[in-house]
C-alpha cells in the first residue's frame, strides 16, 4: 500500500509546507509525489468540458488508480497538496483504522477529507464512538483531497473514466451507474484550500 500526494509543481511552498508536516508525523507507508501531467502538457483539444486545472488534477487521480491495479495494491491512499495531515490527532492510526474499516464493509471508497466542517459529517444517529466511519447509499463524494481508495474501487474509477466533468463530480457519477460503495470518517482530515490557508488552484 502506497500514500500518493497529487502536487501542483508551480505551488512549490505547497509541498514544502507539506514535507514539513510530514516529517513530524512520520507516517509507516512510501509515499509518492505525483507531478505529471501539468496544465500546460494538456492537449487542448482533447476536452472542451473542464478546464485544464480540472484535468490536470483528475488526470492525477487517474493515474493513482492505474498505480493501484499495476501492483495490485489492496488500497491506496490519496492526498492532494492542500491536505491538513495536521488536523486529525495520531495520523497513522486514523489512517490504519480507517483502511480496517474500508475492508470490513467492504466499501470502494473511504472519503478521510472534510472540508466547511458540518456540512458533510455523518449525520449524529449513525456516529459510533467506536468507529471512524460509516458507510451509507447516500453518501457522495465528500472533496478528492483525502481519500482512501479500493483495488476493486480503483478498477471501476478506470473502466468509466473520462475527462467530461471534474473528478469530485465523476466519482458521483460513476457511483451512480456502478453502485460504488461510499464512506465517511467523522473526523475527516481538513483541507487548507478551504480553510483559506491557500488559495485555489482549480
Amino acid at each position: 500500500m502506497k500514500i500518493f500526494i497529487l502536487h501542483h509543481t508551480p505551488a512549490i511552498e505547497r509541498k514544502m509546507k507539506l514535507q514539513e508536516d510530514l516529517s513530524g508525523v512520520n507516517l509507516q507507508y512510501p509515499i509518492e509525489w505525483v507531478e505529471k501531467f501539468l496544465p500546460s502538457e494538456i492537449d487542448k483539444t482533447v476536452n472542451h468540458n473542464i478546464k485544464l486545472s480540472e484535468a490536470s488534477l483528475s488526470l492525477k487521480h487517474r493515474y493513482v488508480f492505474e498505480q493501484i491495479l499495476k501492483h495490485d495494491m489492496p488500497y491506496g491512499i490519496v492526498f492532494e497538496d492542500d491536505v491538513d495531515i495536521l488536523s486529525v490527532k495520531k495520523l497513522n492510526d486514523f489512517i490504519e483504522k480507517s483502511v480496517r474499516e474500508l475492508e470490513y464493509n467492504f466499501g470502494d471508497v473511504l472519503w478521510i477529507g472534510d472540508i466547511w466542517v458540518g456540512k458533510y459529517t455523518v449525520p449524529k444517529i449513525h456516529i459510533n464512538e467506536n468507529q471512524l466511519s460509516h458507510f451509507s447509499d447516500d453518501y457522495w463524494s465528500r472533496a478528492t483531497h483525502a481519500y482512501i481508495i479500493s483495488n476493486s474501487g480503483a478498477r471501476t474509477m478506470l473502466q468509466e473514466y473520462n475527462l467530461e466533468e471534474p473528478i469530485d463530480h465523476l466519482f458521483n457519477t460513476i457511483k451512480r451507474h456502478r453502485q460504488l460503495r461510499f464512506g465517511w470518517t467523522t473526523p475527516g482530515i481538513l483541507q487548507k484550500s478551504a480553510e483559506g490557508v491557500w488559495s485555489s488552484l482549480i
